[in-house]
């Protein structure tokens, strides 16, 4: 899994601690559900932001589709706290402090990119069954997400699995 994992290889589980300190695995979140894994560079960001704004505001949908929202960048638990509560938002944003899980994942920003260090952006549906069912890696962290194909792909998976 040199590029790292694609559609239809097993989620690799993490254990990472959510802003709120308490620590959050993978593979527990599923809990007969689906999730979708939202990699993004660094809290307070302008296009972290907008994106973040946005699947706020599509939290519910997601819910009602059979999902859950979950974010990930190396930012510490301290930097998550202080932009969840500027962002008034309930997602739960996991530090990826040492970038172990943005590596396994393949989404660190390139050696020789501005955003060295960080995780770029990227989006991965994970099923109940913890198997990947959409990767989006775009070449450009300040692309943003195609947020009604991501829903769309997560009422796919409802259809598939009633």
């Amino acid at each position: 899994m040199a590029d790292g994992p694609h559609e239809g290889d097993r989620a690799p589980d993490f254990c990472l601690l959510e802003a709120s300190e308490e620590m959050i695995c993978l593979s527990d979140s599923l809990k007969g559900r689906a999730l979708v894994i939202i990699f993004y560079p660094t809290d307070f960001g302008i296009t972290c932001t907008q994106e973040f704004k946005r699947f706020k505001e599509m939290s519910g949908e997601f819910a009602e589709a059979g999902a859950g929202l979950l974010g990930i960048s190396v930012s510490s638990t301290r930097s998550h706290r202080a932009w969840k509560e500027r962002m008034d938002m309930n997602i739960p944003l996991l530090s990826d402090w040492e970038a172990k899980t943005s590596r396994t994942y393949n989404v660190m920003s390139p050696e020789d990119s501005l955003l060295k260090g960080y995780s770029t952006r990227a989006i991965f549906i994970v099923d109940r069954d913890q198997v990947i069912r959409y990767r989006w890696v775009p070449p450009d962290s300040h692309t943003q997400p195609d947020y009604d194909l991501i829903l769309g792909k997560v009422r796919e998976l409802r259809t598939n699995t009633v």
